[in-house]
């Protein structure tokens, strides 16, 4: 009686062992060997596993389903201007604005303050010997200095006594001294003034300087807003056509030792994998239990 249980029973358990090992095995093969296997010169058949022979053709294809199909323009547009990815960049823009603008450039510019300062200190120099070099005192007694003498002296009695010609003299004596006290002394009386309007500027925000236009905090919000779609929409095309997204995957792939492709499949597909093999249990089983039914017919 134990004899005929075990006859009948043999068969699908047989057929359920043989098809897990045999998809057990399947799945392994995609894997291993992981280098050619030769044998008298000959490489042997299904030698390497799938996934080694086809790593190439793998990583192609997925380079080129994740750019035509998963990360398209139309994909990463709609991210950056989600609600969410929008809203999280405006705050970061605005709270940048709200920061004094001294720490944003040493910051932006990875400078120490002495640095900035020697810097800033270096720049007031430069501006104020560009202002006073920019200063012509002749022109502008030729522009508006002799007008200015003969209108003061016309009706008064040292009107009568100077001629135009004598004006015009004094104011071109006049401008050639008044040339020289500003080529001489004229940076060290301007700089101190362009260094206190430096140092209000550095001491105030962004915010603060946009406030003076007539902005408020809504309206500043609102312009980021529009600029920062008016960017993404603008750029994002020829920012996309200078990336070859299948091109870097797939040279990311190529670059990856086989075990970690290996892990990353079956770390991605371990339960597809794991059902594959227990599959082929069930189907043997089945084809055992068929085989058994059909010989008691």
């Amino acid at each position: 009686m134990n004899m005929e249980i075990i006859r009948y029973i043999s068969g699908p358990v047989i057929g359920a062992v043989i098809g897990y090992f045999t998809n057990y095995i399947a799945v392994k093969m995609l894997f291993y060997p992981r280098h050619e296997v030769k044998f008298r010169g000959h490489v042997l058949p299904f030698t390497p596993g799938a996934i080694p022979k086809g790593k190439k053709r793998l990583a192609r294809s997925v380079g080129k389903v994740v750019a035509n199909e998963l990360l398209t323009k139309e994909d990463l547009e709609r991210l950056l201007l989600s609600e969410e990815i929008e809203n999280r960049i405006i705050n970061e823009v605005s709270e940048h604005l709200s920061v004094p603008i001294n720490s944003e450039i040493c910051k932006i510019t990875a400078i120490d303050e002495e640095t900035y300062k020697e810097k800033k200190g270096q720049i007031c120099t430069l501006l104020s010997d560009k202002i006073i070099k920019s200063i012509d005192v002749y022109d502008l007694m030729d522009d508006q200095g002799a007008d200015y003498f003969k209108e003061k002296a016309h009706g008064k009695a040292i009107g009568l006594i100077m001629t135009d010609k004598m004006i015009e003299k004094i104011a071109n004596f006049l401008a050639g001294e008044l040339q020289k006290v500003v080529d001489d002394k004229g940076v060290s009386y301007v700089q101190p003034i362009v260094e206190d309007k430096m140092n209000e500027l550095d001491e105030s925000t962004p915010a603060e300087l946009l406030y003076n236009f007539g902005l408020d905090d809504e309206k500043i919000r609102t312009a980021l807003t529009d600029t920062y779609r008016r960017f993404i929409s603008e750029n994002i095309e020829p920012v996309m056509s200078h990336i070859n997204i299948a091109e870097m995957i797939t040279d990311k792939i190529n670059a990856m030792p086989i075990e970690k492709v290996e892990t990353l499949v079956i770390n991605m597909m371990k339960k597809e994998l794991g059902t594959i093999v227990n599959l082929g249990a069930v189907i043997g089983f089945v084809l055992g239990l068929v085989n058994l039914l059909i010989s008691l017919i």
